[in-house]
């Protein structure tokens, strides 16, 4: 039988406080400490650790748990929950027990969905604190599958069959016992990136259930142990998962989606910058590398970011020069006018709107469904010209100074500048 008692943990009765102690030295000292900021929360503390047979005020090796009590403290749980007190009557004893609870203190409970996780938490750190010797580490990396080595003309693909050369890497990180009791180890930042990389999606989702933080930052002091094959995709300093993603989208593979799904719905910021020169953001990286399914993802959950600018002033339609693919050029550029991206916006240093730089690239399709699209055929940039002659401009350089090499991009450019002559003629 439990008696609720309906106020909140900033109010809590007077229980005995009273902690273990030992001889150390001569003196008297508590089992375990706490900083005395902290001191007006121990019945809480002990409530929750009645709750999730955490022995952490006892001669127990749980006393090492008494932070993971603190830090459940600081999390609610999710609303309209509060936490409650309630007490159990019957033993020599009262024990008081932390419980979610609604708004009023009704329906109290014990086996909520968040205590339980919290219990299999509590699972996983007790076991990371017990060495039960060598084992066999656990894989980290797992290297992407073979049709994507065809793809990518890349060497046949390496695992890492050691993959814990540790102490380089993960400070403090021991896996081998939770291998031996069968339990996923807490996730590292440093794992994320090789999980991203191998488009591991269940794993990403342990790293994040796991308490990961979603926009942690790659360090050049985790290491990047994937193999001499897969050494090229180690992530640029202070990048994002979700830039990462956007950024390897050719070696992540179909995954890539459903990665920058699962990141963007706990909360990855898409505004985050991939901290290289030209600071791209996670929906420029996409469109440069024509990953419409991640570019259409991207805008589905954060349409807003659809006109913000890299750190030269270059929106996702100026970008769309980067993609080589045309039929992935087409796809990308639809997913772009349906989010309402700005036709005209133009770049600070040349005054390039998007059809300036698509028609000088000799993007014929791309700049006649711009035209179609509303986008001025009149706009100037800094040198007085319009995208017509701007691509009228490059053809005109290129005929003086190209060599036999560049045949087809001088046919690309005559097409283009044939073909916005014939479309800018009739909408004027």
């Amino acid at each position: 039988m439990y008696i609720y008692i309906h106020i909140y943990i900033y109010i809590i009765p007077n229980v005995d406080t009273r902690l273990p102690s030992r001889q150390v030295c001569g003196c008297t000292k508590p089992v375990v400490s706490l900083c005395p900021t902290s001191t007006p929360l121990l019945p809480a503390l002990k409530a929750i650790a009645n709750t999730l047979d955490v022995r952490a005020f006892q001669m127990h090796p749980d006393a090492g748990l008494l932070w993971f009590l603190l830090r459940t403290l600081e999390m609610p749980p999710p609303a309209p929950f509060k936490w409650g007190l309630a007490y159990r009557q019957g033993d020599p004893d009262t024990y008081f027990f932390l419980g979610v609870c609604a708004a009023d203190g009704s329906a109290f409970a014990l086996d909520h969905e968040v205590l339980l996780q919290m219990r299999q938490a509590v699972d996983v750190r007790r076991l990371a604190q017990v060495d039960d010797g060598p084992t066999t580490p656990q894989k980290l990396f797992v290297a992407p599958d073979a049709s994507r080595d065809a793809a990518l003309g890349a060497m046949p693909s390496y695992e890492l069959e050691e993959a814990l050369a540790a102490e380089a890497s993960f400070s403090g990180y021991r896996v081998s016992p939770l291998r031996v009791a069968g339990v996923d180890p807490p996730r590292e930042s440093a794992d994320v990136f090789r999980a991203c990389m191998s488009g591991d999606v269940d794993e990403v989702r342990r790293f994040l259930a796991h308490g990961g933080y979603v926009d942690c930052v790659y360090k050049d002091s985790y290491g990047w142990d994937v193999g001499p094959d897969w050494r090229f995709t180690q992530p640029s300093k202070e990048i994002t998962p979700l830039n990462y993603v956007a950024t390897w989208t050719d070696v992540v593979g179909e995954p890539s989606a459903e990665l920058v799904r699962l990141l963007l719905e706990n909360s990855a910021d898409p505004r985050r910058d991939d901290g290289q020169d030209a600071w791209y953001l996670p929906l420029h990286n996409a469109v440069a590398n024509g990953a419409h399914d991640v570019v259409r993802v991207l805008l589905e959950l954060h349409p807003d970011v659809v006109n913000l600018t890299t750190g030269e002033g270059q929106t996702s339609l100026h970008l769309l020069r980067l993609c080589d693919d045309a039929t992935d050029r087409m796809v990308t550029l639809e997913l772009l006018l349906a989010a309402r991206a700005e036709l005209d916006a133009q770049e600070p240093f040349e005054g390039n709107a998007p059809l300036h730089i698509l028609a000088r690239e000799g993007f014929v399709e791309v700049a006649a469904r711009l035209l179609e699209a509303g986008a001025s055929p009149n706009q100037t940039n800094n040198a007085g010209r319009t995208p017509l002659e701007e691509a009228h401009e490059e053809l005109r350089r290129l005929e003086i100074t190209s060599g036999p090499g560049s045949a087809t991009r001088l046919a690309k450019l005559r097409e283009t500048v044939d073909t916005l002559q014939l479309v800018v003629a009739a909408l004027t």
